[in-house]
């Protein structure tokens, strides 16, 4: 089985349409994100809907919690922090919904994925 691992998207659909229309290209079984969706970039909705479209497995990265109040962001740089306060202004609740989903281990066919930040 063929794995295309992606991760830290961070709100950067422009790169997520560049990536994703490369994986259509190989002969990928599966897609799977290792998390941070959302973060430094302005189209987290775009992002996560994308995900959800195209992603086989997901797990969350401490931006996609952070963004839910999940975690908190006091370690955060100042433009992380910054970031993370404009996501958490611009996302839906159904884009909260879907990061509050995800978890933060998945086991799967003896590979274990995580975000680990």
């Amino acid at each position: 089985m063929r794995y295309a691992i992606i991760s830290d998207i961070h709100g950067n659909v422009e790169a997520l349409h560049a990536v994703l229309d490369d994986i259509k290209k190989q002969s990928v079984d599966s897609i799977i994100c290792l998390g941070d969706i959302v973060g430094y970039y302005p189209d987290p909705e775009k992002c996560i809907d994308l995900v959800k479209k195209n992603v086989d497995i997901c797990v969350a990265g401490n931006h996609d919690y952070a963004a839910i109040g999940r975690i908190d962001t006091q370690n955060f740089t100042y433009h992380a922090f910054a970031a993370m306060e404009w996501t958490k202004q611009h996302l839906s609740d159904k884009g909260k919904d879907y990061l509050n989903s995800l978890p933060l281990i998945v086991d799967e066919n003896q590979m274990f994925f995580t975000h680990s930040s």
